[in-house]
């Protein structure tokens, strides 16, 4: 049966001339087959199910396939011999120019010889889904007499049968949605039953008729398929409806009655297939800014979710708007003179002989008070800008609501970001209940539960789901794509196989345009649009990771179709087509792009051959900036050096990554990374990188020897200045995990570092490094062994001639800070407060704001020593808002216990509580392990308070294990007892055997043990 679709004569289907072949074969439904209309009988089923799948799989095939195929149930020789039989049987009734074989394939060689009705539905299937032709499309459902071979029952059968009805229905409910858009109800009602006679719970094709009877005028036929639509849930799935068509339903019961007329249609929404996932602020929002503009357009990148919050905002509206909302679809129009004939017949107007269309349409809508939605305007800007422009100047009460990767970027237009979908929180990835307040996990488990029966969210697959939807930015359409793989893979599966996730995602809908099909084809779709340079430049920046600066990108990617003096026009215009984010900072703007978006790019950057040259440029100008930011980081300009640092650590990452892993013959890349790294040990001390810090160190000291190595068998002036570059920068590299290794508080290790650096510093010449290592070297020895002080003070005291020698104030200041502490250490307050001043002035003068925060710290333990509570209160306080501020991760650990132990001496023993317990976290969170002694050691103080003997027991031998004891046993402020003291006490409250016991369990926890014995309330 043809059907018409369009007002002009043209069929569904148009119809075709006899088909030359000489045999029809129909397998939709039962299985016939025929020559010049006179059924041709074959023999078995076993000969029509082997001429069924050559025809529909008509590549060659090997015999042995066939036999285990068709006959798998038999021994082999018989299963070759029945193949053998059938191949006989068909040759004879169809010929052999049809169907060949020899000794081990078989085919079937249709085209020209045999018509096959599944493989002309699955053609125009597939041309109507791809849209082809959005106005007349053409597909014949009549071919689809039944399920494929209906009484067949072979495996291959089955899973066959399956695809070809999805696909049915898939066509069939696309065909529903495309005459609902164009106001051809009647029609569409008539596809929506075809529907329900193979499903007829499909509760899609329910509220298809709902809508369209509503708006014929037939209030009651509306209503009474949604009682069908009930039952049928009940009867066949044991389901109520969903709320999407309960809504429907009372909006229908709760409209005025009105004669049957096309005239009182009130809007061609799209009803979509699938839920809407959260969006609820985004929906207030859009509402509100329709309410300000009458243009509003909603943008983003490709499958962020643009038509979706379209079509929900406006079927919130629809009742707001007395002449309705009236959708219109422009993805599938090609050229800019479709988008006016595409509006007009959107809004149910006819050609008229009279007027032009333009006026046509200006005239209908002139009075009207109503919503026009205009869908995917991207490909199509200019035209929809003027038509937009024109119909609001002439419509007093028209808005316009249009979704758009680029804004029309016309007058009094409201461009509107749409963000992606909220994301699980990078710490909490285990508790499906928290998970499921996110967005994107709740879509990705919706749709899973549709993809695979019985899938639900749990403890043990929360991890994968979330670091999905955090690696696909949030994305909807990325996310349903991912969801779709369960079919055949685990979420763990999906999650590791998505490194290729532009291979992985292509299983989208049927019923979806191609580009919205798989991930990559809607970004080809954004990348098609852009000009040559908007092209290179999109792909170029690709090499930045976590963003960038306008300097950086005018630095790394200029080029060929990029000049410098256009990168910021270009940077806008991709920001325009929302290829691009900007990040507003304080000092500067910062672009960034989604990471799906820039893994497109960086295939398309690999595949224009320039990733090698930007990965070099990229890398000479992080090298460039590390080495100036590491060295302001000392002083005046420290907190915009640290913030630039922080900003463009992702940055430095990728390039020195990139950088070490090059060709050991490559040693100017080579020399790049290693100035990069070495400069950065200050930066990794404030923010408390210490494993990261060590570990790019201890790469980068590798890759020093191994050049080292290479480069002195060849004895020439350029490779002895290598050579004594490579020196210079190791025996930095060494210095500075000296430091981090310090700090981290391993403090022998640190030791044979500062050694090792000194050493290769004397031998180098290099005495300003040399005497760095001396200062530490000097401090550690005296911190380990409480011995020699004056030797070790005149030590400094050399240290600081020198460092005064060469005017290096901030050597001077930390020669002076060491000496402060010592003098602490054994009682001297008066000569300690006074050098820690003087360490903190010098400080204050450079600008060192996180060396100026230890000095307060030492001040504080001077006042809280002397019994001035209120003054180590004074002092800490800034201490912990400075490098909370700017995460200075080892003062705020200090900061936090110096504080806690205020709290004990004030009697607050709850807050001091607190305190110790915020402080282990961070030294979890951080990687410091030996530094969570400090912290036991502060809650077991609390505790003995409390009368809770054991725990305290626990905490102070698990504290005696991680290596700190001595520093954890001083006393810290005035008439506080020490922890000797303390540990006698819990003998005689608790009885040896009892202590002993506890003690001993202290001994064996391990470090999670411990924590959670802090940790517990």
């Amino acid at each position: 049966m043809d059907m018409h679709l369009a007002d002009s004569p043209s069929p569904l289907l148009p119809t075709p001339a006899q088909p030359a072949a000489l045999l029809r074969l129909f397998v939709l439904g039962p299985f016939r087959l025929e020559r010049a209309g006179a059924t041709i009988h074959l023999p078995t089923h076993k000969a029509e199910s082997l001429l069924a799948y050559l025809a529909l799989y008509p590549q060659p095939h090997a015999r042995e396939k066939l036999a285990t195929l068709l006959w798998g149930d038999s021994p082999d020789d018989l299963a070759r011999r029945s193949l053998r039989t059938a191949l006989s049987w068909l040759r004879k009734e169809i010929g052999d120019a049809v169907i060949t074989a020899d000794r081990d394939v078989v085919q079937l060689h249709a085209a020209g010889h045999i018509w096959v009705d599944a493989v002309e539905f699955q053609t125009q299937a597939a041309r109507f889904l791809d849209g082809d032709s959005s106005d007349s499309p053409a597909i014949d459902f009549d071919l689809y007499r039944g399920e494929l071979l209906a009484d067949f029952y072979d495996d291959w059968v089955l899973a066959e049968r399956e695809r070809l009805h999805a696909l049915y229905l898939d066509a069939l409910l696309r065909m529903i949605q495309h005459l609902r858009v164009h106001s051809e109800y009647a029609r569409a009602i008539e596809i929506a039953h075809k529907v329900l006679a193979v499903d007829a719970a499909n509760e899609h094709a329910h509220q298809q008729l709902m809508f369209c009877h509503w708006s014929l005028g037939d209030r009651n036929a509306a209503l009474k398929q949604f009682d069908e639509c009930k039952h049928a849930l009940r009867d066949e799935l044991g389901v109520e409806p969903a709320p999407d068509t309960v809504a429907l339903y009372e909006r229908i019961k709760q409209a005025r009655v009105a004669a049957p007329s096309l005239a009182t249609a009130n809007t061609n929404l799209p009803i979509p297939l699938t839920s809407f996932i959260g969006r609820h602020h985004e929906i207030e929002t859009v509402k509100q800014l329709l309410v300000t503009t009458r243009l509003l357009t909603l943008t983003g990148v490709g499958g962020c979710g643009k038509t979706r919050l379209a079509i929900q905002v406006a079927r919130d509206l629809v009742d707001e708007f007395a002449n309705g909302a009236w959708w219109v679809e422009l993805a599938a129009a090609r050229e800019d003179e479709r988008v006016l004939p595409l509006i007009v017949k959107a809004v149910g107007l006819v050609e008229s002989q009279q007027l032009s269309p333009l006026e046509a349409l200006l005239n209908h809508l002139r009075t009207k008070h109503a919503l026009l939605v205009v869908d995917n305007c991207e490909h199509l800007v200019k035209a929809c800008a003027e038509l937009a422009e024109t119909l609001l100047s002439h419509c007093a009460h028209l808005r316009i609501l249009t979704t758009s990767r680029e804004a029309l970027s016309i007058s009094g237009e409201i461009a509107w970001l749409v963000p992606s979908l909220s994301l699980p929180a990078h710490d909490d990835l285990s508790t499906p209940t928290r998970l499921l307040q996110s967005e994107s996990v709740r879509l990705f488990v919706e749709r899973a539960t549709v993809i695979r029966h019985g899938f639900a969210l749990t403890a043990a697959n929360a991890p994968a789901i979330a670091h999905i939807c955090q690696r696909l930015d949030g994305i909807p359409l990325a996310i349903e794509l991912a969801a779709a793989r369960l079919k055949a893979l685990t979420v763990e599966q999906i999650d590791a196989h998505l490194n290729d996730r532009f291979g992985l995602l292509t299983t989208g809908s049927r019923t979806a345009l191609p580009r919205q099909q798989t991930l990559r084809a809607t970004i080809d779709w954004s990348y098609d649009l852009l000009s040559n340079a908007e092209r290179a430049l999109l792909r170029r920046l690709s090499v930045f990771s976590g963003g960038w600066t306008l300097e950086a990108a005018e630095s790394v990617c200029v080029g060929g179709d990029v000049g410098q003096a256009q990168v910021l026009d270009l940077l806008t215009h991709l920001v325009d087509k929302s290829l691009l984010n900007i990040v507003p900072q304080e000092s500067e703007t910062r672009f960034g792009m989604l990471e799906t978006v820039r893994e497109y790019a960086h295939v398309k950057l690999v595949e224009a051959d320039e990733f090698e040259t930007m990965s070099v440029l990229h890398l000479r100008f992080f090298s460039r900036l590390a080495q100036v930011d590491g060295m302001r980081v000392r002083g005046e300009g420290q907190l915009i050096a640290y913030r630039q640092l922080k900003a463009e650590y992702a940055n430095l990452r990728a390039a020195f990554t990139w950088g070490l892993e090059r060709d050991a013959n490559s040693v100017d890349h080579a020399l790049e990374c290693l100035r990069l790294a070495t400069p950065l040990w200050q930066f990794w001390n404030m923010r408390g990188y210490y494993l990261e810090g060590l570990d790019w160190l201890e790469d980068a000291i590798r890759k020093i020897d191994t050049l080292i190595a290479t480069i002195s068998g060849n004895s020439t002036d350029a490779n002895t200045n290598i050579v004594a570059e490579l020196q210079s920068l190791k025996v930095i590299a060494l210095f500075g995990q000296g430091i981090l290794t310090w700090f981290r508080s391993d403090t022998f290790d640190g030791l044979e570092l500062f050694q090792q650096s000194a050493a290769l510093a004397q031998e180098a010449g290099n005495m300003s490094t040399l005497t760095y290592a001396r200062t530490w070297i000097a401090f550690q020895i005296w911190d380990t062994r409480r011995e020699n002080l004056p030797e070790v003070i005149a030590v400094w005291d050399a240290c600081r001639l020198y460092f005064e020698s060469i005017g290096d104030e901030w050597g001077v200041a930390w020669v002076v800070a060491f000496t402060g502490l010592s003098y602490r250490i054994v009682g001297e307050y008066a000569k300690s407060r006074s050098l820690a001043q003087r360490s903190g002035d010098i400080r204050r003068k450079l600008g060192d704001q996180w060396g100026w925060s230890i000095n307060s710290y030492q001040l504080a333990m001077i006042a809280g020593l002397e019994g001035d509570y209120i003054s180590a209160r004074v002092f800490l306080e800034p201490c912990l808002a400075l490098a909370q501020e700017f995460g200075f991760t080892w003062q705020f650990i200090i900061a936090l216990r110096g504080l806690g132990y205020v709290e004990i001496m004030e009697g607050g023993l709850e807050q001091a509580s607190v305190t110790f317990k915020k402080g282990v976290m961070t030294c979890r969170q951080a990687g410091m392990t030996r530094t969570h002694a400090l912290f036991f050691s502060g809650l077991a103080r609390v505790f003995v308070k409390m009368g809770k003997a054991q725990r305290a027991t626990h905490l102070f031998s698990a504290a005696r294990v991680l290596r700190l004891s001595e520093i954890a046993q001083r006393p810290e402020f005035k008439d506080m007892p020490n922890e000797q003291t303390l540990l006698n006490r819990l003998r005689a409250e608790m009885g040896v055997a009892a202590f002993q016991a506890a003690w001993a369990e202290g001994q064996t926890m391990t470090l999670e043990q411990a924590v959670e014995e802090a940790m517990r309330i």
